[in-house]
């Protein structure tokens, strides 16, 4: 199997690396998967918290309007005075403002388009269109009441005013159900991503621990095989081959030649192989030592002799240098009279060198006396 995926021709820093490199990967891809799941949650929030709520909220801002100001209307038609009159009106315009206030943004965020559906849109339309037809039917109650017209503002009110406002904060209800309805969406939608992520959290997760244990069985099981043992026998091992003793048995598994142990075993053979070797070889190194030293005192016996010898040379030596001092001062002598004969001799040359010339001179002497 280790051939199969590889392993078995690896050396041991590629099958760690390979090992932790698959753990890594796996640790990546999860985390890539919880942060694209964590992503759609947070999508679903903020669209339930930050867009739908908003809208919501909007709108229910303005059903609180409209049914505070119908309750002030009705109030218009039944308070007794003209001051009383003026402080629902007064209220109205309060509710109105908050009302506008809230009709501005909510517009706002339908024009930015973000989320919005035609469901929203039309509801929004259906709205206005009410309110624009609400709003004159109000100023008119109103008008009537302040001219002392309370019997047709009653009639007015309760005739065609309290139906618009009814539709009103019918189609006012219907924008918040709708908006509730996305919200619910959103929100079973995030616990669908949710529920399917953790189904997918423990699913990857067990395949990472399937994968991560058989990564692990496999490489442990290729260290192993390579190194035959466990590796405080190899150590045991070597610290008693270090101490110099070759006789610690090694386990090894039948037909494994390539193992640690293995070559260790065969290293052991050899060492013990070599021993044997150096034991008979230093035997016979000893038993020529003997035989050389055997030999060395044979040649120091005649060394002696050789020395006796040399001493007698050596005194007859000593005789033949007096011998040749001797004639040495003999020949010195025989050179001194030489040079001393040799001095009279070009001493005696002179002289008759001399004689010759007188004797020339006495010749031509004759010769002349001879011609007289």
């Amino acid at each position: 199997m280790n051939n199969l995926f590889g392993f078995g021709n690896l050396k041991f820093g590629a099958r760690l690396g390979m090992g932790f490199g698959l753990i890594l990967l796996m640790l990546v891809a999860l985390t890539a998967l919880g942060i694209s799941r964590v992503a759609n949650i947070n999508n679903s929030l903020s669209t339930i918290g930050d867009v739908n709520s908003v809208k919501q909220r909007y709108a229910i801002n303005f059903r609180g309007s409209v049914h505070d100001r119908a309750i002030s209307l009705r109030d218009v038609t039944l308070e007794p005075t003209r001051e009383a009159v003026q402080t629902q009106m007064s209220l109205m315009n309060t509710l109105a403002t908050d009302y506008a206030k809230s009709a501005s943004l909510l517009d706002q965020m339908f024009a930015s388009g973000s989320g919005i559906t035609e469901d929203e849109r039309s509801a929004l339309t259906r709205i206005k269109a009410i309110e624009a037809r609400a709003l004159p039917l109000t100023a008119k109650v109103i008008e009537l009441r302040l001219d002392d017209q309370g019997a047709e503002a009653t009639k007015l009110l309760l005739a065609e005013a309290r139906p618009a406002y009814v539709e009103w904060l019918a189609s006012i209800n219907q924008l918040i159900d709708l908006e509730e309805a996305k919200n619910k969406t959103e929100s079973a939608n995030a616990r669908s991503v949710a529920q399917n992520f953790l189904v997918l959290m423990l699913v990857t997760c067990c395949v990472a621990i399937a994968l991560g244990v058989l990564g692990a069985w496999l490489i442990t099981r290729s260290l192993v095989r390579q190194l035959g043992g466990e590796p405080e026998a190899a150590a045991e091992f070597a610290r008693s081959v270090a101490q110099g003793d070759l006789s610690t048995p090694i386990e090894v598994k039948a037909g494994d030649r390539t193992s640690l142990m293995a070559q260790l075993q065969a290293m052991q053979a050899s060492l013990a192989t070599v021993v044997t070797n150096v034991r008979h070889g230093s035997q016979s190194v000893a038993t020529a030592s003997a035989e050389i030293a055997q030999g060395n005192n044979d040649l120091g016996a005649r060394t002696e002799s050789q020395a006796s010898a040399l001493e007698e040379t050596a005194a007859s030596m000593e005789e033949l240098s007096s011998t040749v001092k001797q004639n040495a001062d003999s020949a010195k002598q025989a050179n001194q009279l030489a040079i001393s004969a040799s001095s009279v001799a070009v001493k005696g040359g002179a002289v008759v060198a001399r004689v010759v010339d007188t004797m020339k001179g006495i010749n031509d002497s004759s010769k002349r006396i001879s011609d007289i």
